[in-house]
């Protein structure tokens, strides 16, 4: 074999490994920058070598193959973020996400946001209402009115190009009631229905809420007030909290259904002071109606008996001109 002819062995030897370097050097490129090449892209590579051969003077080049390799698409999402809240009965709640385009292609969306979901407990009974997304394009946190609500369980209802964000807001209210369950609700005065939340237990309850108390009989006692009667004679009038079953209409005209509602529970009140409360609340009189009702009467399904039990001319022990009579009575302050 002449030096020429070896010389021309190794100088390929050379170039073979020169243009598999160059492949494994455009492998990696386009492997490290997938998520900037777009799906489809078409990459096409040619290895040129340039060497002068022995005793020659000439330039000599040589040239590869065509290496051609395309991006395949890929499709992916990352969705932040989980999130836990606790909110009170009837309370409206925001919780805000981000939905990224992370793949290489323009992907369209279908989105879900329902009760009892793949991730919920399955133990949980609250069943959320009002539920919708929002996209919030100014990424302030609020559902602003312009701002578009989206389609749920529609497909398309939001594309992204690779690398757009979107923020969505999801939107909900939380029941009084957990569903299924009338006589159970989501949240009760004092633990449970018909427990009523008094004294320092009340007043602690609503100084840990940041509730300002009014200044009540004396110092210390802000859930208790003393008027007089008409004959002079003094009566406490107090305040407690409970959640009882409450009527309300039925979902038919005529018909009634009992569901537990938050009240503020008046004690000590007389009979002429329980028919203002009434008239003031409600325009009429009627014990079993209305935003305020007596004592007992608060779930008669439609109970025809308007009257209040006692009126004003009532004393304790139907003494003439004695101390009037007093009465207890329910004031609807939650649903």
């Amino acid at each position: 074999m002449t030096p020429s002819a070896l010389q021309t062995i190794r100088i390929w030897s050379h170039w073979q490994r020169l243009v598999a370097f160059l492949l494994l050097l455009g492998f990696a490129f386009v492997t490290a920058h997938a998520a900037q090449a777009p799906g489809g892209t078409v990459f096409r590579i040619v290895a040129t070598a340039t060497y002068v051969p022995a005793n020659m003077s000439q330039v000599e080049t040589v040239s590869s193959n065509l290496v051609t390799f395309s991006v395949a698409p890929v499709e992916a999402i990352n969705l932040t973020q989980d999130q836990a809240l606790v909110m009170p009965p009837g309370a409206q709640f925001t919780l805000s996400h981000q939905l990224t385009n992370t793949g290489n292609v323009k992907s369209s969306y279908k989105l879900g946001w329902t009760n009892g979901g793949a991730n919920c407990p399955t133990a949980a009974s609250v069943q959320l209402a009002g539920l919708k997304l929002v996209k919030d394009t100014n990424s302030n946190g609020v559902a602003d009115p312009s701002e578009p609500s989206l389609a749920l369980n529609t497909v398309g209802a939001l594309t992204l190009v690779p690398g757009e964000s979107a923020t969505l807001l999801a939107l909900g209210t939380v029941p009084v009631v957990a569903a299924g369950n009338g006589n159970a609700p989501a949240y009760a005065v004092g633990g449970a229905v018909d427990t009523a939340l008094c004294g320092d237990a009340l007043l602690s309850a609503m100084q840990a809420r940041g509730i300002g108390l009014p200044q009540g009989r004396t110092a210390g006692a802000p859930d208790r007030y003393v008027y007089p009667d008409k004959q002079g004679i003094p009566h406490e009038l107090r305040v407690c909290m409970r959640t009882v079953a409450w009527t309300l209409p039925g979902a038919t005209a005529g018909s009634f259904q009992n569901a537990p509602r938050h009240v503020l529970q008046l004690t000590g009140l007389t009979p002429e002071a329980a028919a203002s409360f009434d008239v003031m609340t409600d325009g009429a009189l009627d014990a079993s109606a209305g935003e305020f009702r007596q004592q007992g009467r608060e779930a008669g399904l439609g109970l025809a008996d308007a009257a209040w039990s006692a009126n004003e001319t009532a004393t304790l022990d139907d003494v003439a001109e004695g101390e009037s009579a007093e009465l207890a009575a329910y004031l609807l302050v939650g649903r």
